[in-house]
């Protein structure tokens, strides 16, 4: 037990934030405290003025790595509203929760829909594309793909809609590789798609291989 100095209260230790500097690895206000504390004006003041200091962007850059890899942004709370903001710009219908998404990421397997590659052969095969400085324009024209921070910066397989007419419903999703949901867009339907998946994507791991063999 421990004894919150803002509140007097004594209370589990679990219900203390980690603290590395302190002796018990805990800080000294209890959760319920820091949380009301951050919601005040001076609060938000005091955790501005840190997360604008090297260490306090550092602690940023932490956790939202940590969610990252948590899943967050893909299939947690964080994908929700973003999802959400698009199906509201394109008019289209949404009946997604953080909790069936969850679940059906879960359930399906980590392999593109279309081409059939793995989160591991995408990261190779973007890595290579990104950096490449070469003059073979069947792997340039795929930097395309990347051409914003955000879209250099996906590291996972990402949702795509089969229908393009229906909104985002658990049975209109597949997950998808980021070259595969470019090239299907809004124009090719997921038969079309699957018809040249394949082909488009070995024949893009073929030229990579052949360009770092030339290396």
């Amino acid at each position: 037990m421990k004894r919150c100095s803002r509140c007097q209260c004594e209370k589990p230790l679990e219900d203390f934030p980690k603290n590395k500097v302190t002796k018990d690895g805990r800080g000294s206000w209890c959760r319920a405290c820091a949380a009301a504390y951050y919601k005040t004006g001076s609060g938000k003041d005091a955790q501005t003025a840190y997360f604008r200091t090297a260490k306090g962007k550092a602690a940023l850059a932490r956790a939202v790595k940590k969610q990252q890899l948590a899943g967050y942004y893909r299939f947690g709370r964080g994908a929700i509203p973003i999802l959400q903001q698009g199906a509201k710009a394109r008019g289209i219908g949404f009946s997604l929760t953080s909790e069936s998404l969850e679940a059906w990421w879960q359930q399906v397997p980590d392999t593109c829909s279309y081409c059939g590659i793995t989160i591991e052969e995408f990261r190779r095969l973007r890595e290579f594309i990104v950096s490449h400085d070469g003059t073979d324009y069947e792997i340039l024209k795929f930097k395309r793909i990347f051409k914003s921070a955000k879209h250099r910066a996906i590291n996972w397989l990402t949702l795509d809609r089969v229908d393009n007419s229906r909104g985002y419903e658990l049975d209109n999703l597949v997950k998808s590789c980021w070259f595969c949901n470019c090239i299907k867009g809004s124009l090719l339907t997921q038969p079309d798609m699957k018809a040249i998946a394949v082909s488009v994507i070995q024949r893009l791991q073929g030229r990579v291989a052949a360009a770092r063999d030339g290396a």
